[in-house]
């Protein structure tokens, strides 16, 4: 199910995120609050390198990212992949990028995606793509 990210891609991610915790479920921001919490930790450089992972990404990737994220979290079951997807892209924009940081323990959020989609043979991609 992944096409546009790689596996390696995704745990690169996870390992920033696990660098930066960030600020754990204190409710949804909006994309003003987001910006301003943002700008809050300009000084943090693991929230910085995880941004700026995140943002170099296609917005196809970015895509598949919210959707690993969200089946993570049990909003979607791995069965649900082809509804998460088409969900992230219908409603993405900048704000995402914010909102996936600070809004709950994103490296264990898309481990747990990968974890849950495995089975399902989801995330299975040739080995050279995997490679850094």
């Amino acid at each position: 199910m992944l096409k546009a990210l790689t596996i390696q891609q995704a745990r690169d991610v996870i390992a920033l995120a696990h660098a930066y915790l960030g600020r754990g479920h204190q409710g949804a921001f909006d994309d003003r609050g987001a910006h301003l919490a943002y700008a809050d930790d300009l000084e943090n450089p693991n929230k910085r390198a995880l941004y700026q992972a995140i943002k170099q990404l296609s917005s196809a990737q970015r895509r598949e990212l919210t959707a690993l994220m969200w089946i993570g979290r049990g909003i979607y079951q791995p069965t649900e992949w082809p509804a998460a997807y088409r969900y992230a892209r219908a409603n993405q924009k900048d704000g995402d990028l914010l909102y996936m940081i600070e809004n709950g323990p994103l490296g264990e959020q898309l481990e747990r995606g990968l974890e849950r989609l495995e089975p399902a043979g989801a995330s299975e991609q040739p080995e050279a793509r995997c490679a850094a």
